[in-house]
């Protein structure tokens, strides 16, 4: 049995790294994604404010630590919508990167 754990709730506005939200919330990794398990793909959703819970006390910390950080410096991963008859070499040719990486990325087999 694991006792809840206290949190406050905090919003970014964008698309933002659990890496990122741990470090600005002075906690871990595996803490942030403990507390907010619905960020499966380790980012906050693009394009939209997203609620994301901290440890209780850190929000204030949090707010001021992830005003620093520059927009660019949020998200490690680019967002794209696949179209019809897209293919994932042809996705890799618009990125400048290989398949086996966004195959990768993606969990992917690559066929």
């Amino acid at each position: 049995f694991v006792a809840p754990m206290a949190v406050d709730q905090v919003i970014v506005p964008s698309a933002t790294d659990v890496a990122v939200l741990a470090k600005c919330a002075g906690t871990s990794v595996e803490t942030m994604r403990y507390l907010n398990p619905s960020l499966l793909l380790g980012v906050t959703p693009p394009n939209k404010k997203y609620a994301v819970f901290v440890p209780r006390g850190q929000a204030d910390d949090f707010s001021r630590n992830y005003a620093r950080v520059p927009k660019s410096d949020r998200v490690n991963m680019v967002f794209h919508q696949v179209k019809k008859k897209e293919s994932l070499a042809s996705i890799a040719h618009l990125y400048k990167v290989s398949s086996s990486k966004i195959a990768k990325a993606n969990g992917l087999s690559g066929k």
